[in-house]
């Protein structure tokens, strides 16, 4: 994580590594594979945020009033922004 340009603690099990650890992690890997494993990730990711941008625009039009009400809409206006965050 980065607060304020300062590194706050691990980014990656793979930072400290060097490029020849980093190469020998790779290096049997199926690129054709890879690919599709990453266009997988990538559709995944698109359908989470279809799947929050969906959830948060549902939650505005909830028929409930009160306290409660109020704290449900505020924790559901942070889903788009956590789905976003996973990604």
């Amino acid at each position: 994580m980065i607060d304020s340009g300062e590194r706050v603690g691990r980014v990656s099990e793979f930072e400290g590594r060097s490029l020849e650890e980093l190469a020998g992690l790779v290096a049997g890997a199926d690129p054709r594979a890879l690919m599709a494993r990453g266009q997988a990730l990538l559709g995944l990711a698109e359908a989470l945020n279809e799947t929050g941008a969906v959830i948060a625009g549902r939650i505005d039009r909830v028929a409930w009033e009160g306290q409660a009400a109020d704290a449900f809409r505020e924790w559901g206006a942070d889903i788009p922004q956590a789905v976003q965050g996973s990604g």
